[in-house]
């Protein structure tokens, strides 16, 4: 007989409780897996035999090699709606641009400003300006730049897919990203050879010099980005910043390297492949590239090999939510002359001007009156999750992609540039005054780089916490700092450089430990172990107290000739295990006897052992301190307060030399002054000399 009777009821209960929950559950589960959807549209947009390619800068097209494409992504978010679309051509300018971003505004049913559209940047497809292309039409016996009638049917075509793919959104559960190094292929265009000049290293180049030259400033990583439904990728996202010319004006259109690669992959995958050009205004393959048939293979190949390990390195996370949000900047017209609007329009008007430069004024007057009309062009980010997409206008120096990453170094910030392309080439306002190609096709100037680092700031930039020293990427460049929102400002005075310099200080201290405080450690203590007499000087072997309580073994070198307090030099020697006395003249290389060398021309010279060289045995980790490097900060400013003690020395008057080890060390104690109170610091001349070899 059941016994169990009566317990039914509660057991039938906790069922249903439990079948009630996980229905709950699982109901919240799908709510936040429905947050947020996508889908992927592409049209063809390869373009009619005889139409211009490359704006009408090359041979117009004579045959299609493989067809150009413009590809797209709707995201949706709950009442919201984002589009972001990609384009096989070279360039899109103001009146093109604009119906591009307009007509899929009106097929997702959203407002401009949530579309942002960019070009890969391939040179055998179209570069479309309808302004310029009015102007041209304007003025008798004109080169053809655009076929109007052709962009209105593409562009319609492409909204027509976007608005398909507006009914096939799917639930996004999950973003991912991946990174990988593209092995030789960007370098950087811009070439400062032994001259001094910059040189020219373009997408295909054979001369065997600039190809030798070093790669440059690159971004060597190819980022991916994939939104999936659980384990499903539903479409990918690469970004990589370089020119994607292998070689061009042949007549033949062709999506070139990386659409080549992109177009392998989505057929190995089965999945939507997008693909984004970076900031690659001064960034080309010329360094890798002769421009042959073969070249284009193995480049193809570098970077599917690296949209592959992109993939295969992919992190994922869950994905709620979404964020868009929009920044301007109002881009500076160039101000000489041959930039004004009243050259433009006389060189389209001069029938016996070449067609280049009748196409180019065309261009650059749509840009000046586009500039007049509406002064502001916006720039847009996508946060999702972990990742940022930051989507930029034109030809972006591959400085402003390395700038907005270093705002968020621990993230995955991928870009895009050739936005809104009409500023053309987006240089470094230092550039335009150094030569090169690029500003040549410049047309915006100073203060156009920090108005849009501050636009992109303002997107991708986090608040620092108090005391935290903003990262620079670039340490060479050293005219310009960064508040606590990561915004950049030209250095233009002492103030501002005050600012870049605790910034150095505090990146150091990062690496060699914070700096000990020295309080008030009094005079120094000085023990004289012998002394002995050479030729124009004397010389006396020392051993000195550090503020941590250390002995520091030194030669102090003093001219023998009487002549009141004179300047003195504390000599700081290389690596080697004589230490001091080389620099003493004792020991080592003749070429590297400083101190004696400075003793005989009259100056006083202090030369320390650095720790665990010459005489000196020193466990700077034991003494508490981070590295050896902060040890020998600290000994040499206490080297400094030795120098100032003697009745020989003029303290107004101190210098600092080395070599190699005491080169650097050299940079590092006259940038590492003591501040404490009771260690004022009389060194106020730094004389470095930093020789390389060995």
């Amino acid at each position: 007989m059941w016994r169990t009777g009566p317990a039914l009821p509660a057991i039938v209960l906790a069922l249903l409780v439990g079948w009630t929950a996980m229905g709950k559950a699982r109901t919240a589960e799908m709510s936040r897996e429905t947050t947020v959807r996508v889908a992927s549209f592409a049209c063809d947009v390869t373009p009619p035999v005889g139409h211009p390619l490359c704006g009408g800068w090359i041979r117009p097209l004579e045959a299609v090699e493989d067809p150009l494409w413009a590809k797209g992504i709707v995201l949706a978010n709950e009442d919201q709606r984002h589009v972001i679309c990609v384009v096989d051509w070279c360039l899109l300018q103001t009146g093109a641009h604009d119906l591009f971003r307009r007509k899929l505004a009106n097929a997702a049913g959203v407002a401009e400003s949530h579309v942002t559209v960019h070009t890969v940047h391939q040179h055998n497809a179209p570069l479309a300006d309808t302004r310029a292309q009015e102007l041209l039409d304007a003025v008798p016996n004109a080169p053809r730049h655009l076929d109007p009638a052709f962009l209105a049917e593409a562009t319609d075509r492409l909204a027509r897919a976007a608005r398909k793919a507006c009914s096939q959104l799917e639930a996004v559960t999950h973003v991912g990203h991946g990174r990988a190094r593209v092995e030789r292929f960007a370098s950087n265009r811009r070439v400062r050879l032994a001259d001094g000049a910059v040189h020219v290293r373009y997408s295909a180049t054979r001369d065997p010099v600039l190809a030798a030259a070093p790669e440059g400033l690159i971004d060597p990583w190819l980022r991916t980005v994939t939104l999936a439904h659980h384990d499903r990728p539903l479409v990918r996202l690469h970004y990589y910043a370089t020119h994607p010319m292998s070689y061009y004006g042949d007549g033949r259109a062709t999506a070139d390297t990386v659409g080549l690669a992109r177009e392998q992959l989505e057929r190995e995958e089965g999945v939507p492949q997008l693909y984004f050009t970076g900031c690659a205004g001064n960034i080309t393959a010329g360094k890798y590239n002769d421009g042959s048939p073969e070249a284009r293979r193995e480049l193809t190949e570098r970077i599917h090999a690296a949209m592959r390990q992109a993939i295969a390195n992919t992190t994922w996370a869950p994905l709620a939510n979404l964020d868009w949000a929009v920044a301007d900047v109002a881009f500076a017209a160039r101000q000489e002359p041959e930039w004004s609007a009243d050259h433009a329009r006389a060189t389209l008007a001069d029938a016996g001007a070449s067609a280049q430069a009748r196409l180019k004024a065309a261009l650059d007057l749509a840009w000046l009156e586009r500039l007049q009309a509406e002064p502001l062009v916006a720039i847009s980010r996508l946060r999702l999750g972990p990742v940022t997409l930051l989507h930029l206008p034109g030809e972006a120096f591959v400085e402003y992609q390395l700038y907005a990453q270093s705002l968020r170094p621990a993230e995955c910030v991928a870009v895009a540039a050739y936005g809104e392309s009409g500023p053309g080439y987006i240089c470094c306002d230092a550039a335009l005054s150094e030569g090169g190609y690029e500003p040549t096709m410049s047309r915006v100037g100073p203060p156009s780089e920090f108005r849009l680092k501050e636009a992109i700031a303002k997107l991708v930039g986090t608040t620092l916490a108090e005391g935290e020293a903003p990262f620079y990427p670039d340490k060479l460049r050293l005219l310009a700092w960064r508040d606590a929102r990561g915004v950049e400002h030209e250095i233009r005075t002492t103030t501002d450089w005050a600012r870049r310099r605790a910034h150095i200080l505090a990146a150091m201290e990062q690496v060699m430990g914070q700096s000990p405080a020295r309080g008030s450690v009094g005079a120094p203590q000085i023990e004289v172990i012998t002394e002995e007499r050479f030729p124009g000087y004397l010389q006396r072997r020392i051993r000195f107290d550090t503020a941590d309580g250390d002995r520091v073994p030194a030669y102090v070198l003093i001219p023998s000739k009487p002549s009141g307090r004179r300047p003195a030099m504390l000599c700081l020697h290389q690596t080697t295990p004589v230490g001091k006395a080389e620099p003493a003249g004792l020991a080592g290389s003749p070429n590297l006897h400083y101190a004696r060398e400075l003793a005989r021309r009259g100056f006083a010279a202090l030369a320390p052992d650095y720790p665990n060289f010459g005489d000196y045995r020193a466990d700077a980790y034991a003494l508490g301190y981070a590295s050896a490097t902060m040890k020998g900060i600290v000994n040499h400013r206490r080297a400094v307060d030795v120098l100032v003690s003697l009745p020989e020395v003029d303290p107004e008057r101190l210098g600092v030399i080395g070599h190699s080890l005491g080169g650097h060390n050299a940079l590092f104690r006259g940038g590492l002054r003591a501040t404490a109170p009771g260690g004022g610091d009389k060194l106020r001349v730094q004389l470095v000399l930093q020789v390389s070899g060995r």
